[in-house]
């Protein structure tokens, strides 16, 4: 993504793409850059827990959106502690979407 972004040019004061691998790397990062929200992608395969990301969100309070990818049979890829502890669950497959969880609204699903 940091690749595509720089060959598009794009270039916001407003948007940091990091590569980190440890939680102690993460908590830097965001004590360094004050994030409003955070987002991490493919959070299956990387060392952080549940209560990793718990604690993280807590201590820097800002909204995270983590990314969890799907195995080929639609389910989701690593543990499923994540989806049990989240807030809100949204589904995509091709530009349709499915909430499938949410401790605020009632479910919907559309088109993006």
């Amino acid at each position: 993504v940091a690749g595509r972004m720089r060959r598009l040019e794009i270039c916001r004061p407003d948007f940091n793409l990091a590569v980190v691998s440890t939680l102690d790397e993460l908590a830097d990062l965001v004590t360094e850059i004050q994030p409003r929200a955070m987002a991490i992608d493919s959070v299956s395969v990387t060392s952080l827990t549940v209560g990793d990301l718990q604690r993280l969100t807590t201590w820097a309070k800002v909204p995270l959106v983590a990314v969890l990818h799907a195995t080929k049979a639609g389910c989701a890829a690593g543990s499923l502690s994540l989806l049990h502890a989240a807030d809100t669950v949204l589904k995509t497959e091709g530009m349709r979407w499915r909430l499938e969880k949410s401790r605020t609204c009632p479910l919907i699903e559309g088109e993006v």
